[in-house]
């Protein structure tokens, strides 16, 4: 009797760790990240040929952060302007952070691999 009890602990235990887990990730690309306070990093994954996630919403003075952990391609995270921001190559492993100090909608994507990965940096105050 108490091995069963231990054993449906355990498994509740476990259930609930995934649920939590599995809760915590983004589940699309179309999800939303918001920044809180000035010193905020917020972070966007590089792979697949998609930014997770892939509209950004933060703060002024937030932080963004692309990292690219695709081990099989190069990335980049350049706003459609050209001039706004660009992270240049990014090989894998690499990340680049950008800083906004200004309200606006920035779209991106990456110059390797054109608007086929795009994504959106929404800045607010």
């Amino acid at each position: 009797m108490k091995f069963k009890n231990l054993f449906l602990a355990l498994m509740f235990c476990f259930l609930l760790s995934a649920l939590i887990y599995s809760c915590s990730k983004s589940g699309s690309s179309a999800s939303q990240a918001t920044g809180g306070t000035t010193g905020t990093i917020v972070s966007v994954d590089m792979n697949g040929m998609s930014f997770t996630p892939s509209n950004v919403t933060v703060k002024v003075g937030t932080s963004v952060k692309w990292t690219n952990s695709d081990a099989y391609s190069t990335h980049t995270a350049t706003s459609n302007d050209g001039t706004s921001f660009n992270s240049g190559t990014l090989a894998s492993g690499s990340s680049y952070s950008f800083k906004p100090t200004s309200v606006g909608s920035f779209p991106y994507h990456c110059l390797v691999h054109g608007t086929s990965m795009s994504g959106t940096l929404t800045v607010t105050y």
